[in-house]
């Protein structure tokens, strides 16, 4: 498996959906934003959740990058609490910040259809992970949450 894993595939199958979305939301069954959220809010709450979404992603592939290099698996920092960090910042901070900012009623399907499309291609990734790092992997594998903390 390549420094990318299956991220390739996430994002081309993340960005057709997405395209999806908004070709049938502005062509198709034009709908107008959410207004249940105020605009000010939504910005102010897509601004925060886009600045989180992005300080993860750093403090994701730095340490990311070096175990890469160094063949070792990284289990420290973040990778102490989620065992996929760089997913997990686009599923629940980065593109519900994107929905936030638009308003887009269909565009809350898009992180929902990004998570399912991560728990298909993620068992790949984890396969050659398990094959490359053994027992140490399914060991952390079972003690760290893949997108969401395990609290127990």
């Amino acid at each position: 498996m390549t420094r990318w894993g299956v991220g390739p595939k996430f994002a081309l199958g993340s960005i057709l959906y997405g395209l999806l979305v908004v070709a049938l939301s502005r062509f198709c069954f034009p709908t107008p934003p959410v207004v249940a959220i105020p605009r000010s809010v939504a910005i102010t709450a897509g601004a925060v959740l886009f600045i989180l979404g992005m300080a993860m992603y750093v403090v994701s592939v730095v340490p990311l990058t070096r175990a890469f290099n160094e063949k070792r698996l990284e289990t420290g920092g973040i990778y102490a609490y989620v065992r996929h960090p760089l997913y997990a910042c686009f599923i629940l901070f980065i593109i519900p910040a994107i929905v936030l900012l638009t308003r887009s009623l269909p565009g809350l399907t898009v992180p929902i259809v990004m998570y399912f499309l991560f728990r298909i291609l993620i068992r790949e990734e984890e396969g050659c992970l398990e094959e490359e790092f053994g027992e140490e992997y399914l060991a952390y594998k079972k003690k760290v949450g893949a997108v969401f903390p395990k609290l127990f």
